[in-house]
């Protein structure tokens, strides 16, 4: 309730203090969850790690995250019982993300290589067209779907992880994306786990480069700066573009927490080609 009220349609269940006492309540079971573990408890520990992330407490989102994260680790469950997969998967891999967004450590043991899918991947094939959300939310191969998306993404996140100042291999990675991820320009609804990966790209695209504009020296010759600064004015169109396709077929109410940093705290003003202005 303390990470969902923020969803709510009611000011008073979305008030920060309301909020507040469902995490004070929920901490208090936690002793007693320990002492009993089952599947429930990493799931509780992320979500109250998220609450905390979303109201700007970091530092205390990211202990509740390395609690989960020992948690699933552990796996200590009553005799009989096991976790369920998707939910293990779905702990670890949040927080892998959330360790990258605020530039901590993680837990987790680097992975090896190459690592099998968790489930049978169909064939791509193009996301459906259609104008009714009721039917893109209930579509048959939703999951499947967001799977790809999924894997595309990790993907995405091994880059990133790496080195954030390789455009080479972003654009790669954007080249040979399945057709199953990509937006169809005649679409009116599209997956919200399709516009969630394309923003983290155009957000890595706008990142890279604004380390090169930075990092070039006087000596370098005026069109590789130049590049940079067109490269950071195209990232910054397409994420205006893909917020506004978000927030139009959505709301932003229910964009991901961890790309909210990417939305401008102001209003939208003709895209600048001064590299400084870029920057702000």
């Amino acid at each position: 309730m303390a990470f969902g009220a923020a969803f709510s349609d009611s000011p008073g269940l979305r008030a920060r203090e309301t909020r507040a006492k469902f995490a004070t309540h929920a901490k208090g079971w936690l002793d007693e969850e320990f002492k009993n573990p089952s599947p429930s408890l990493m799931l509780s520990l992320a979500l109250l790690a998220e609450y905390h992330s979303g109201i700007g407490e970091r530092n205390t989102g990211h202990m509740y995250m390395g609690m989960a994260v020992r948690a699933v680790r552990a796996r200590k469950v009553p005799h009989g019982m096991t976790y369920p997969t998707h939910i293990v998967q779905s702990n670890l891999s949040e927080a892998l993300f959330q360790a990258l967004e605020i530039n901590k450590p993680i837990e987790l043991p680097f992975p090896q290589v190459p690592i099998s899918y968790p489930l049978a991947i169909e064939p791509d094939g193009r996301p459906p067209l259609t104008d009714s959300l009721t039917d893109l939310l209930n579509h048959g191969d939703y999951s499947k779907y967001s799977a790809r998306c999924f894997i595309q993404m990790c993907k995405l996140a091994v880059i990133a992880t790496r080195m954030i100042d390789h455009p080479l291999q972003l654009e790669t990675w954007f080249n040979t994306l399945p057709e199953s991820v990509m937006i169809r320009q005649r679409a009116s609804l599209t997956f919200p786990p399709v516009l969630a990966l394309h923003v983290m790209y155009w957000w890595l695209i706008l990142q890279s480069h604004l380390s090169l504009v930075e990092q070039v020296s006087a000596s370098v010759a005026e069109p590789v700066r130049d590049l940079s600064i067109k490269m950071c004015a195209r990232a910054t169109e397409k994420l205006v573009q893909l917020f506004n396709a978000f927030d139009k077929q959505f709301g932003l109410r229910y964009f991901p927490r961890n790309l909210i940093k990417v939305c401008p705290p102001r209003p939208l003003h003709p895209l600048p080609t001064n590299k400084n202005l870029i920057r702000q």
